[in-house]
């Protein structure tokens, strides 16, 4: 991505075209060009720095905002040593014409120079060490600063235009070492083109789909080539075949799905985007997975999502195919494995290029652009935590460099902690976890491997964990990532309106981290926080609490099915008066009593906006129904209250009948299983006429006799906007009751009666 950027100007963006094969004796040659932009204040339209990479040289040119087509047309023209008639410039397939101005910003640019007879131009001909040498004038091996500047604004006159100063500036990118020199390896490293992945074009129809999903934000990284993306399907051969997974540069065109092939794959039925990061430790220092373990490992996953999922396209990011790799020999050749420093050649071993100057750039920006895939709220993360069994076998594997554990290693620690930030509970898989070795269920596989997930932290605890952890590279790469993270998880929690923890398996420590972070303030926006079906107690409970505090729009808390008791309970009352916007409660199949049950009653006046209550599967017994019944008198918006198998019994039931009044919103009730007998149902059909929007009503496996049958057959008519009634598991046995006087008025309004 070439891009300029002015502080307190708009950035504009522009990605780059692939790189095309060029053949000399075709009638045309398509060569590469970037544009990047930048929008000026009261500018007459764009500055743009145009690059045109033709087979062995790069053409610059820096085009006024008012030049038009026709102008860059003769300037290519010139400089490639050809009629103005043979060149012709193209953006999406289209001819261009008029002002540069008017260039698609989401375009790129590029330029066919058509070969109607004669040869090639000279330069275009030229091979690289020939045009090193027009460079190199004092003839010592070696361009210099002033050689390099001379020949790029008097020598080379007519092959490009350019002040001193932007001549001065692309020196600096030549010189790879710094060490104020060009030799030839760096000279054709600067001047050859980056890998990139194939430019197959496929409809993509709903592109929405794309957005919705959050494909904006990685679209830009993927347009530049600096991250291209591996067809699942084609991982799952390459393992069924017995293959190995080589460096990005080093691998063929099918191993990659297009960016617009990505986009085609997002389809309707889907909840997130089709892409699959992989989150690994690198097994030897020049390959991650020198003898296909790893790949074989998350492969069987893979074959079990496209399985699970009918086929439909996957994309994989995996860094070693799909980062550009310090793989090319001295001939510029890619290597099936990567190439390591030298303290004794003072540089790459054997004299190898490792990447292209063009690569190296996309390199920095693919490093800048990780937490985007690892973080991301709908793509999913597959951790390889575990090492192979033999991995300490010296025989098979190279023990040097950075040989920690998953956990040990700062990069690792790093990707999993991105991957743990925002991500639904089914979207973060630790493969360790995933037993056996044949073909294994989606939903086996995803149940197994979502267990023990880790809660999110902050950036300062990251910090100081990152101190413990082993980089390659420590000295450069621990600032990095600790940046990188910080940068991520502000991005991500600054916005996130909804957290899913559900089903993961944490228990009181994960709930207390998360507890922490909320009070930090850490997730401002939250509205919705799910950590059903975990395993919180009452200490988890109560820091949760207290984090509460720190999500002052929350609406709606899901703590259903954990092990939340009294203690917990009386601390969530107290922490529902920081959130007074919230409208819906989940608290049903916990361990909640009296005690906790009276406090929250007391507290529900602070959540006057509340729609939803769950409490089923509580024993709060008669006192602790009593006090929530009274306590809605402050909650006069609730629509759903579900107290089933709460052991209320006669008194819990006229208690809640007595402040039905205060809720005549109510739609559905759920007194299931409570011990009710024909005292308490009387009650409440008495109270009937308080709720006209009562729709359903249950009250099964209770004690209900034929008087309280009767009772409700009588208030029937003043509930018109009843359809269901459930009265399955009682004690009614007057059949004549039934048929005559329920089973009519029921079928009059046309809706279901349980019995």
């Amino acid at each position: 991505m070439l891009d300029r950027e002015l502080s307190g100007h708009r950035r504009v963006e522009i990605p780059s075209i692939h790189p095309a094969a060029v053949d000399r004796q075709a009638a045309e040659v398509r060569c590469t060009c970037a544009v990047a932009g930048r929008h000026l204040p009261n500018a007459g339209g764009p500055e743009m720095s145009i690059q045109i990479r033709l087979p062995s040289c790069t053409l610059l040119f820096d085009p006024s905002p008012k030049e038009t087509v026709g102008a860059l047309t003769r300037r290519v023209a010139m400089a490639c040593r050809l009629p103005a008639a043979r060149v012709v410039l193209f953006c999406r397939g289209r001819r261009l014409g008029g002002p540069l101005s008017r260039l698609p910003r989401s375009g790129a640019l590029r330029i066919a120079l058509r070969q109607i007879g004669g040869g090639p131009p000279t330069l275009v001909g030229m091979s690289l060490p020939e045009l090193f040498a027009k460079f190199d004038i004092n003839g010592d091996g070696t361009i210099s600063r002033e050689e390099f500047t001379t020949a790029m604004t008097s020598t080379l006159k007519g092959f490009t235009t350019m002040s001193r100063a932007e001549a001065e500036n692309i020196f600096k990118r030549f010189d790879a070492d710094g060490n104020g020199t060009v030799d030839v390896k760096e000279f054709m490293a600067a001047w050859e083109p980056a890998h990139q992945p194939p430019a197959r074009e496929v409809p993509v129809g709903e592109k929405w789909r794309w957005e919705t999903y959050g494909g904006g934000e990685i679209e830009a990284v993927l347009s530049s080539g600096a991250i291209v993306l591996l067809d699942a399907q084609w991982v799952v051969d390459l393992a069924e075949s017995g293959g190995m997974l080589r460096p990005r540069q080093a691998l063929p065109d099918e191993a990659f799905l297009s960016l617009s092939e990505v986009q085609a794959a997002t389809s309707a039925h889907a909840s997130a985007l089709p892409i699959i990061c992989i989150s690994h430790c690198w097994l030897q220092p020049d390959h991650p997975d020198p003898r296909g373990h790893n790949l074989r490992v998350f492969a069987r996953a893979l074959k079990s999502l496209l399985t699970a999922e009918g086929g439909r396209r996957h994309a994989v990011f995996y860094d070693f195919c799909c980062i550009h790799q310090c793989c090319r020999d001295s001939r510029g050749a890619p290597q099936g494995t990567t190439f390591q420093f030298s303290q004794k050649e003072g540089g790459l071993a054997a004299g190898a290029i490792g990447r292209y100057a063009s690569e190296h750039g996309l390199f920095k920006q693919a490093l800048g652009s990780l937490g985007a895939f690892y973080s991301h709220p709908t793509t999913m993360v597959l951790m390889l935590t575990a090492f192979p069994s033999d991995y300490k076998d010296k025989k098979l594997y190279t023990q040097s460099g950075n040989t920690q554990p998953y956990f040990g290693r700062g990069w690792c620690f790093c990707e999993s902690s991105w991957a743990m930030m925002v991500k639904g509970d089914d979207l973060t898989l630790d493969l360790a976890k995933m037993a056996g070795n044949g073909p294994i269920e989606w939903a086996e596989l995803r149940r197994m491997c979502t267990q023990g997930r880790k809660a999110p932290i902050l950036p300062s605890t990251f910090d100081d964990e990152l101190k413990h952890k082993a980089f390659t590279n420590g000295k450069t790469d621990l600032p990095l990532v600790g940046a990188l993270y910080r940068d991520g998880f502000t991005a991500r929690f600054g916005v996130a309106t909804g957290l899913q923890y559900g089903e993961i398996g944490w228990g009181d420590p994960q709930a207390t981290a998360l507890g922490t972070l909320l009070g930090a303030g850490a997730a401002p926006n939250l509205t919705k926080l799910h950590l059903g079906s975990n395993s919180i107690g009452d200490a988890g409970a109560c820091a949760l609490a207290k984090g509460l505090s720190g999500v002052p729009l929350l609406k709606e808390l899901n703590l259903k099915n954990n092990a939340i008791g009294d203690a917990g309970g009386a601390a969530l009352a107290e922490g529902l008066r920081s959130i007074p916007d919230l409208e819906r409660l989940y608290l049903d199949g916990n361990a909640i009593k009296a005690v906790g049950s009276t406090a929250l009653g007391k507290a529900l006046s602070a959540v006057p906006a509340l729609e939803w209550f769950y409490l089923s599967g509580n024993p709060l017994g008669e006192a602790g129904a009593s006090a929530v019944a009274a306590g809605l008198a402050g909650t006069p918006a609730v629509e759903w209250l579900y107290m089933s198998n709460c052991s209320i019994k006669d008194e819990g039931a006229r208690a809640l009948a007595k402040n039905l009044a205060s809720i005549p919103s109510l739609e559905w009730l759920d007194l299931d299983g409570n011990g009710i007998g024909d005292a308490g149902v009387i009650a409440l059909a008495e109270q009937f006429g308080v709720v006209p929007s009562l729709e359903r009503l249950y009250l099964r496996n209770n004690i209900i006799g034929d008087e309280g049958a009767a009772a409700l057959a009588d208030k029937l008519s003043t509930v018109p906007m009843l359809r269901w009634l459930y009265l399955e598991g009682n004690a009614i046995k007057d059949e004549l009751l039934i048929k005559e006087t329920i089973t009519p008025k029921w079928g009059r309004r046309g809706s279901g009666l349980c019995l």
